[in-house]
């Protein structure tokens, strides 16, 4: 083959392959080869001679080896399985549905006798070994673009430990969206599934905002649902650095807005908590008040509270990675220093991410664990009482928050220990609170113990104490003595369903200003202020009830004129005569 170059460029080998097989005459390679292309380079004018595809075959054939993940048995069953679909732009827009999960787990049932895994013991790992990299080998794609062709955007991002059962993970996705009332085209933005592998690993860039966990996590509203292993400390996402990672881009949420779902110890039950009520919960609520909160504490009372130990215990030096580069990078993105340097052992930075993550889990669990019923057991309370105690210490110690919007409706606030418990987890540098104590049971003298409790730094108070029906006007002007200071500016007080007076009510309503001068005026002008304004409103409802009465009868006078054998002469003259009477009020 005369005119041809002496180099043959064959296809991408490793290096002990390329020390025998990169370099070949041309001359003596025309047989070799067959049929061949000459190929020219644009860019450098090289030319090089381009093997036939059999040969190509041939040499793919024999240089991949036969079994394993990326073995040709196993690259072939996973591309029929789960083919490509189209790139999907944006790993925002790359959620999966339960249903697509459920396909993964069903696609992993048939075939992981080959893989000589059992199914029982298969975790994401696994997944990502035997399906997400060998189907999205060819076209560096993620699983997503092989599952569908569709854009979906996460409406709950998944933070979990790969080292999970795929079993126990499915479950609670399955459960968590049946008890949110979510849609089978709901997205949940789980990392193994979104993520490209063979391209950019998920990156950790000097700045978090900047990578594509926090994207997919501002997409889904940061909205967070957690899957816990509750029969294994070490499977916890409380112990996994990239979970830590994930939940830290959350700590500038005023109320952090965490669900979380754990396969109970029996391995069939699952447990759900949510933040917040579910969409039955909140109707339930607003036909009958108090109805909500007990069906919320009534679904979350079978969840383990053993997740408390990992959270009393989490240290964000103590996670751990599969990869050691992963957590030495997040590590130094946390630190703030350059990201191939070997991390610290200690650094302010740490104690920070350490202290507040910790106070996040806190708040998390804060409403189970203060609904749980006190043992009656005198040893068994003392070491109940004391987790709490290290837990209310916990979320105290979130120096660093300004703000929080924190749900305790329905707690056990009613014994005086776990109410002091609750004011002991506040924040010591709070300056805006909104607390929902609504049917927690709490007491006129615990209300007025929680005044002398809150921060001084407080400049925006929210309190609803709607339904503890302990509290007495006296013990509202007992917590404003204590808890009216120079820095608050604002008040909110939710008194309904309280012993609290209609009067009282009435001058809340207006505000913080009106509390004030409320509050300064001597015992016996206060309590002529609320019986006017109680008076006040007695006349008002009756004014409103007889206009309404008026209506109804002038509504039925008119229906008589447009049908005169609607209304008898009788009705219509007794219409008639009410009206009158009522003018005369």
């Amino acid at each position: 083959m005369k005119g041809t170059p002496s180099t043959l460029l064959l296809p991408k080998m490793s290096h002990s392959q390329t020390s025998t097989f990169s370099v070949i005459s041309a001359e003596s390679s025309s047989s070799l080869l067959g049929k061949s292309s000459l190929v020219k380079s644009a860019s450098t004018g090289t030319s090089f001679l381009l093997p036939s595809a059999s040969v190509r075959l041939d040499f793919h054939r024999y240089s991949t080896p036969v079994s394993g993940p990326m073995g040709r048995k196993n690259l072939k069953q996973v591309a029929s399985g789960f083919k490509f679909q189209r790139y999907i732009e944006g790993v925002e827009n790359r959620s999966v549905t339960t249903a697509q999960l459920v396909q993964v787990q069903q696609y992993a049932l048939g075939h992981c006798h080959s893989w000589e895994l059992e199914m029982s013991a298969l975790t994401t790992h696994d997944i990502v070994e035997w399906v997400v990299r060998p189907a999205t080998k060819e076209k560096n794609s993620s699983l997503m673009e092989h599952l569908t062709n569709k854009a979906l955007l996460p409406s709950f991002f998944v933070s979990h430990s790969w080292g999970v059962l795929v079993d126990k993970f499915i479950k609670c996705v399955r459960e968590h969206s049946a008890v949110r009332g979510l849609s089978g085209q709901t997205g949940y933005w789980v990392c193994a599934y979104a993520w490209r592998p063979h391209g950019q690993l998920p990156d950790i860039p000097a700045n978090p905002k900047d990578s594509s966990l926090f994207i997919a996590m501002q997409a889904s509203q940061f909205k967070v649902l957690l899957v816990l292993d509750s029969t294994s400390i070490a499977e916890m996402p409380m112990t996994r650095t990239w979970c830590a990672f994930e939940c830290a881009m959350c700590l500038h949420k005023t109320m952090p807005a965490f669900d979380v779902a754990a396969v109970l110890s029996n391995d069939v039950e699952v447990g759900v908590i949510t933040s917040g009520f579910t969409s039955i919960e909140t109707r339930m609520e607003r036909w009958l008040p108090g109805s909500g909160i007990a069906a919320k504490a009534k679904r979350e009372e079978t969840f383990p509270l053993d997740v408390l130990r990992a959270i009393l215990q989490f240290n964000v030096l103590k996670t751990q990675t599969q990869a050691d580069n992963d957590r030495r990078r997040i590590l130094n993105c946390m630190a703030g220093r350059s990201l191939d340097l070997e991390p610290l052992t200690a650094d302010d930075s740490y104690h920070q991410v350490t202290r507040r993550l910790r106070s996040l889990f806190g708040l998390v669990f804060w409403q189970r664990a203060l609904s749980e019923d006190l043992p009656a057991e005198k040893g068994r309370l003392a070491a109940h009482l004391t987790v709490l105690g290290d837990l209310a210490k916990a979320i105290a110690g979130d120096w660093w928050r300004k703000s929080l919007c924190l749900c305790l409706s329905g707690c056990s606030l009613q014994h005086p220990e776990l109410a002091e418990l609750m004011m002991n987890g506040l924040p010591e540098k709070l300056e805006s609170l909104k607390l929902d104590l609504s049917c927690s049971g709490l007491s006129g003298p615990s209300l007025h113990m929680f005044a002398r409790s809150l921060p001084a730094t407080l400049q925006s108070c929210s309190i609803d104490c709607s339904g503890c029906e302990g509290i007495t006007d006296a013990d509202v002007l007992a917590f404003l003595e204590d808890l009216l200071g120079p820095s608050l500016k604002t008040l909110n007080l939710g008194l309904s369903r309280t012993r609290v007076s209609r009067g009282l009510q009435k001058i809340n309503d207006k505000g913080l200003g009106a509390l004030r001068e409320w509050q300064k005026m001597p015992p016996a002008l206060q309590a002529q202020t609320v019986k006017e304004l109680e008076d006040e409103r007695e006349i008002t409802r009756a004014q409103a009830l007889l206009a309404g009465r008026r209506q109804a009868l002038e509504r039925l006078r008119g229906l008589g004129v447009i049908d005169p054998f609607a209304v008898s002469p009788n009705v219509k003259a007794q219409i008639q005569a009410t009206l009158k009477s009522l003018d005369a009020l």
